[in-house]
């Protein structure tokens, strides 16, 4: 229930971070054009982010967070004009500092979520524990998509180091705990893979005995031949009432006998089960060299999955190229 939970609250944050994203994004300005300072008053969101007159007061800012004071621009072009808008530049801000106070709760509260559940159980079945291990897997997705889109947004640290500067305009007593809560967030974005890695070291051992159950189900849903062959892409194909299983169509039949789940929903789910392979091989990258020692067969899936897909999706939009990721991983 926990899993399920946080998983909708991920979908409601990157929702939201869409939203601020549209308006904050470089490309979606005419960064070109010089607004007039009286157009931060005057209702023209983020506008702070685009004048071409505050330019280096954007860059001083950007280059001293998170040690942003009010002496920090006392020598800047066009600071004074700057910092009289700071109520306005708060305004503004106030639906992304938001989304960022969420993320943090959001990460914190999934970390300890996966951990117990992880920790507390020793071995996992995919045909005895199927729910539960989706809801899991969900959740360790959805945390990694937060983050992915997050780091998308090329302007946060920009944006973010202007409201501490109108935050120690307005309330000099309130900066602190603003940076102790997002300049972690941006910190884990400056190598989003170290941070991945990091924070998921606790889920290695799940995610190998993992990898090594869903090998069949991708095997079957990326083998059409062999589908074509069962009969079970022919539109008029009724299921029996002994449900055909991955040990009957898979060939060469790898993992357990013993775990026989149903073909049909392994197949509707083998979607998801390319995202659950590259992500966790994102998060666990040593589960690729540890081949020879482990049954898990990770770098397999690795290439049937790479193989046939070459974009992830995160967020309507916005994907990620999956071979690019692996090579930014791997320097």
């Amino acid at each position: 229930e926990q899993c399920l939970i946080l998983t909708d609250m991920s979908n409601e944050i990157m929702s939201r971070l869409f939203y601020v994203k549209s308006q904050i994004s470089v490309s979606s300005q005419p960064s070109t054009q010089e607004i007039k300072p009286e157009s931060i008053s005057c209702g023209s969101k983020f506008a702070f982010l685009f004048d071409a007159s505050f330019a280096k007061v954007r860059s001083k800012l950007e280059k001293k967070f998170p040690d942003i004071d009010s002496n920090t621009l006392s020598k800047v072009q066009g600071a004074e004009a700057f910092a009289a808008t700071a109520s306005v530049i708060q305004e503004d801000m106030t639906k992304f500092n938001d989304i960022l106070y969420d993320i943090g709760e959001f990460a914190l509260a999934s970390k300890t979520c996966l951990k117990d559940i992880v920790t507390s159980t020793p071995v996992f079945k995919l045909s005895q524990n199927r729910g539960l291990l989706v809801a899991v897997f969900d959740l360790f997705v959805s945390y990694m998509r937060v983050f992915y889109f997050l780091d998308s947004i090329e302007e946060k640290k920009t944006a973010v180091s202007c409201s501490v500067f109108a935050m120690n305009q307005i309330d000099p007593t309130s900066t602190s705990a603003y940076i102790n809560a997002v300049a972690s967030l941006l910190e884990n974005c400056t190598n989003i893979h170290r941070h991945f890695i990091d924070t998921f070291s606790f889920m290695h051992p799940f995610l190998g005995s993992m990898l090594a159950q869903l090998r069949d189900s991708i095997a079957l849903a990326t083998n059409s031949n062999e589908l074509r062959q069962s009969g079970m892409l022919n539109p008029i194909f009724q299921p029996t009432d002994t449900p055909l299983t991955l040990e009957l169509l898979v060939i060469p039949k790898i993992g357990d006998t013993n775990n026989r789940v149903n073909a049909f929903t392994e197949l509707q789910s083998s979607e998801d089960y390319y995202s659950y392979v590259i992500f966790s091989l994102l998060a666990c990258p040593n589960l690729l060299i540890e081949e020879a020692a482990d049954t898990s067969g990770a770098l397999y899936l690795y290439k049937m999955v790479t193989e046939n897909r070459l974009a992830l999706q995160i967020f309507r939009d916005y994907s990620l190229n999956i071979h690019i990721e692996f090579e930014k991983m791997s320097t």
